[in-house]
This record gives C-alpha cells, structure tokens and sequence, in this order.
C-alpha cells in the first residue's frame, strides 16, 4: 500500500508537471482504486488477527491510523490528478 501510495503522488505530480491527462487518469482509475481496495483488506486481515489475540491492540491502532493516512494521501493525489484535467480542459477552452 505504501508502494501503490507513493506511485500515486509521483504519478499524480508528474501529471500535473507534464500537463499529462493520460497520467492524471491512472491515478483516478487504477491508482485511488487499488489504494482503496488495499485499505479495506489490510483493514479487514488486522481485525481477523484482533479478533484471534495475535496483535497487541495499542500497536493495532497505530496501524489502522497509517492504514487511513495512506488511504488519505491516495485522496489528495486523486484531486491533484483531478487538478491536471481541470486546467487541460480550461486550457482547451481558451
């Protein structure tokens, strides 16, 4: 998730940098949705592990607080990605 994250706000950056909407669009179609898709799973595998006593829960709520940090910053790099088509699409106007 970390990986994915950080692909995001390279991807999300470099589209904005290159005024590229072909990189804008992965992060809103493939990028924010694997980030998402990973939270969910990670999210749901720490619950499974709380519930069987193999996690110290005062560790878990660190972790489920990077878990929603990451998903968060998959967020902003999404409305940068939605910045990028927005100025192309002014651009074209103009």
């Amino acid at each position: 998730m970390y990986e994915t994250t950080n692909l995001a706000i390279d991807t999300s950056m470099r589209s904005i940098e290159e005024e590229n909407s072909a990189l804008a669009w992965q992060v809103i179609r493939e990028l924010e949705k694997k980030i998402d898709s990973q939270e969910r799973m990670y999210r749901k595998k720490h619950i499974d592990r709380l519930n069987k006593g193999e996690c110290d829960p005062e560790k878990g709520v660190n972790f489920i607080t990077l878990l929603s940090n990451l998903e968060r910053i998959g967020d902003h790099s999404n409305n940068i990605a939605g910045y990028t088509l927005d100025i192309l699409a002014l651009n074209k106007k103009s």
